[in-house]
């Protein structure tokens, strides 16, 4: 573009900037000087452009340079210090030279935005900085600043804001609350009023959950007051009353039928050991069955004699804590019989096994042992775990003072226990002696699962007389401190 020609101003599409160029550039691709986009150069206007000094002088340089003064027009038009306002004609792309008004361009205290050219970041910026060099926030490049177009330039926010507001926030100030012009009369006259009424008594305020509270507290106290007291014979008045619950049969009978299913699997494991091959491969798949089912046997059985005791406990004849079909409780239940057992029979197969000498005095010893534990041991293991709920600790204070409290009661159990667990060990004994009758060995497997329940039933009433001793010397005591202070 020569010095003499007339030079034309195109509006970009994308930021808006004013870009000149030369008559020959109309119709073809220009580059902005502000964002670099290309678009097809429509004229808005002809301004005449009188050629700088510098273009005189230096009419030689070189193509770089007239590139420069091309992509950067402002440059070449400085405008003088210390000019604040000027005015300038504000042309539209369908406007007609010479035909729009006059509007006030800002030359010094103004604001203007700068797009990156490379993520499109949209960046405010101010007149002081012009000629510096600015980093854009997203993509950290760094841009120079040039002066922007007139049209481009926007009065800066009067609005104070301080260093570390990063957003440049400005906080409202806080309402003043304008008080009512009848307000304090009104409160006056309602103190006033309240002055002169008499005093009413203060009642308590009813709601949704003080009534539901109160009503579980009358529901608690009468079912303290209807729970049934404890039998003058508690080991023989109504102990075999559940057994008339067809439930509770339905129960047993269940369980009976998986005690006979095991004890088959045990048996036909042991048996075809020593035989051929698919005699050897029936008994390791026998093994398999007898381990699976017989930890899904003993769970369920264990949480149904925890049931029988802890119903029988609280003085319920009909027994309802049966266990659920979630049987991954079951293994929790089984656990404060398990470690019961574990306690009570243990320690003697272990002394067993340190003392014997021969295969027939080690058998003695952990037949005579486990008996011993399960009668005297067992008892007073398996309340104590219950009534501390962990299955880990086998000490228990309130069942250590009904040792004392209720001898009578643990004398009379513990001489039922050792019947109901002798007839339990005979009834063991005639399977092992006679494996091979069905008929049999199905009744031996009801009878020991009515054992089992009787046990668990006695048990129970044991616990029942062992809280009613405790509670009645509570209450004992309680009188006995309330006299001494009055």
């Amino acid at each position: 573009m020569s010095g003499s020609s007339n030079s034309l101003r195109a509006s970009c599409p994308a930021c808006g900037a004013s870009v000149a160029m030369a008559s020959t550039q109309v119709g073809t691709a220009v580059t902005c000087s502000d964002c670099l986009e290309e678009f097809i150069a429509s004229p808005a206007a002809k301004v005449p452009r009188e050629p700088s000094a510098a273009e005189q002088t230096h009419g030689d340089r070189s193509d770089n340079d007239a590139l420069q003064r091309l992509l950067n027009p402002n440059l070449e038009s400085e405008q003088p210090e210390g000019e604040t306002l000027r005015l300038d004609v504000d042309l539209g792309a369908d406007d007609e030279p010479g035909s729009s008004p006059k509007r006030q361009v800002l030359t010094k205290e103004y604001a203007f935005s700068f797009q990156c050219p490379i993520c499109r970041t949209r960046i405010d910026l101010t007149d002081k900085e012009v000629g510096t060099r600015v980093k854009c926030p997203d993509c950290y490049s760094e841009h120079a600043v040039r002066e922007p177009a007139p049209n481009q330039r926007r009065a800066k926010n009067k609005l104070k804001h301080s260093d570390d507001d990063e957003f440049r926030l400005v906080h409202a100030p806080a309402a003043v609350k304008t008080p009512e012009p009848f307000q304090s009369i009104a409160d006056d006259l309602l103190k006033k009023a309240e002055a002169e009424l008499p005093p009413r008594p203060i009642r308590p305020v009813s709601s949704e959950g003080s009534d539901a509270l109160q009503r579980a507290e009358e529901e608690v106290v009468e079912d303290e007051a209807t729970e049934p007291p404890l039998p003058a014979s508690p080991f023989k008045d109504g102990l075999f009353k559940f057994l008339l619950d067809p439930n509770t049969i339905g129960r047993l009978v269940f369980l009976a039928g998986g005690l006979f299913i095991l004890l088959g699997a045990i048996q036909i494991a042991i048996t075809t050991t020593d035989e051929g091959a698919i005699q050897q491969f029936m008994s390791v798949l026998m093994r398999m069955f007898a381990v699976t089912f017989g930890v899904a046997f003993l769970a369920a059985s264990c949480t149904s004699m925890q049931g029988i005791l802890q119903d029988t406990s609280n003085g319920i004849d009909e027994i309802i804590s049966w266990p659920d079909l979630n049987f991954l409780d079951w293994f929790g239940e089984m656990l404060f019989i398990l470690s019961g057992l574990f306690i009570s029979v243990v320690p003697f197969v272990i002394l067993a096994k340190l003392v014997s000498t021969s295969a027939a005095a080690s058998w003695a010893i952990t037949l005579g042992g486990s008996s011993v534990g399960l009668i005297f041991a067992f008892p007073m293991i398996l309340l104590s775990v219950l009534e501390t709920g962990s299955p880990i600790n086998p000490i228990s204070r309130p069942i250590q003072r009904s040792l004392r409290l209720a001898r009578a009661a643990w004398l009379k159990f513990t001489f039922l226990a050792v019947f109901v667990v002798g007839t339990a060990g005979g009834l063991a004994l005639l399977r092992i002696r006679w494996p091979d009758y069905v008929a049999m060995n199905l009744g031996i497997a009801t009878g020991l699962m009515l054992l089992s329940a009787i046990y668990f039933r006695l048990l129970g009433r044991l616990a029942w007389c062992c809280r009613v001793a405790i509670a009645d010397e509570d209450t004992r005591l309680e009188e006995l401190l309330a006299d001494q202070e009055a």
